[in-house]
């Protein structure tokens, strides 16, 4: 099991045995009534790390900062979003958009350990996931700016924010290869630089 995916399963494991009502089957009404298996709201697993960090040396300040330590998740395919956001856009596309990135709102998502038919917890994992609990949510906060700045980085140019090109701007200034560079030319840069992602390692583009 991958690190990532460890930390994912210490999570589950938790929730299963702490607060198993947030992981259930629950009917979603669009476009049809549906039933999905062991689903956790998005909006529900930030509120579960907020609470469950409270008053521990893991620094979780806000809802984005729990957001993107998801973000980490779902890029990781630890979590997979089941199904769009409630109120379907008129945006051409917006539905692969939001996919790719993880929603603070009533959206599902399954943890990958949920496909499989046997993904019961027993009180040996609660014992080991306890322990680990803290340790994974570390690892999180630590992954999630970067896992932030990718996903600006994956939107087309034209569709993000004012607030999000500063953050690649900022990111740019810690670049030493760009250091020759002046500020106007690295937020020119911010505003059109991409990032991609290639099968083959050691391999430039």
């Amino acid at each position: 099991m991958s690190p990532l995916f460890r930390v994912g399963w210490t999570i589950r494991s938790v929730i299963m045995h702490s607060t198993p009502q947030l992981i259930r089957d629950r009917k979603y009404h669009l476009p049809l009534p549906t039933l999905y298996h062991k689903c956790i709201i998005g909006s529900e697993l930030i509120d579960w790390i907020l609470n469950v960090t409270t008053n521990t040396p893991v620094r979780v300040h806000s809802r984005g900062q729990a957001a993107a330590m998801c973000q980490v998740l779902l890029e990781g395919q630890v979590l997979t979003q089941v199904t769009t956001e409630s109120v379907p856009s008129t945006t051409t596309g917006a539905d692969d958009d939001n996919k790719s990135q993880f929603l603070d709102r009533y959206v599902l998502y399954r943890f990958c350990f949920d496909d499989q038919i046997d993904s019961a917890v027993t009180t040996e994992d609660k014992r080991i996931a306890e322990s680990e609990l803290m340790q994974s949510l570390s690892s999180l906060a630590q992954l999630a700016p970067d896992a932030i700045l990718r996903l600006i980085l994956r939107k087309p140019p034209q569709k993000r924010t004012e607030e999000e090109m500063e953050s690649v701007f900022e990111e740019l200034l810690h670049i030493k290869a760009l250091s020759h560079l002046s500020n106007s030319v690295k937020k020119e840069l911010a505003a059109v630089i991409a990032f991609e992602s290639h099968p083959k390692k050691q391999t430039i583009c």
